[in-house]
């Protein structure tokens, strides 16, 4: 008869990654009917970006809010244009994990059964956050309004 020695799994290693940081958002904006009119997630981190990506969707650049970029950045998304009511796009989450941001999106549909205006918007959502050194990624999340 041949016996296994016996063997006990190798204790888990512990893991050197912190938990997430959630970094807090500050609205900048937050519309239905931006002037960028196509789908973009931009991650701005200089103000001549933001003053041409502010123009763009506003369309005469008045208002352009004050962002210290010494210390902030600016996190946008559009949705694009859509022919109907009923859709909104939010910026949800920021967390920043080891050098990577990840950035959660929230994007809202008329389900097939909504009745909707008949008028063409484009959806927008604009933040600021904290400034930080990492690798921006949006993660969208789709969901239909009952």
């Amino acid at each position: 008869i041949f016996q296994m020695p016996n063997q006990t799994a190798p204790a888990a290693q512990p893991t050197n990654n912190p938990p997430p940081t959630l970094l807090s958002l500050t609205e900048v904006s937050q519309v239905i009917t931006s002037n960028i009119t196509e789908a973009r997630q931009i991650a701005i981190t200089d103000a001549q970006t933001f003053k041409d990506i502010w123009t763009e969707h506003t369309a005469t650049g008045v208002g352009l809010p004050k962002i210290d970029f010494s210390q902030e950045m600016v996190l946008a998304v559009f949705m694009g244009e859509k022919l109907t009511g009923g859709y909104s796009i939010k910026i949800t989450q920021a967390e920043l994990s080891d050098k990577t941001l990840t950035v959660h999106v929230e994007e809202t549909e008329p389900s097939q059964e909504s009745i909707t205006i008949q008028i063409i918007t484009s959806p927008a959502h604009i933040v600021r956050i904290k400034k930080v050194d990492a690798e921006v990624k949006f993660q969208s999340t789709k969901k239909s309004t009952p």
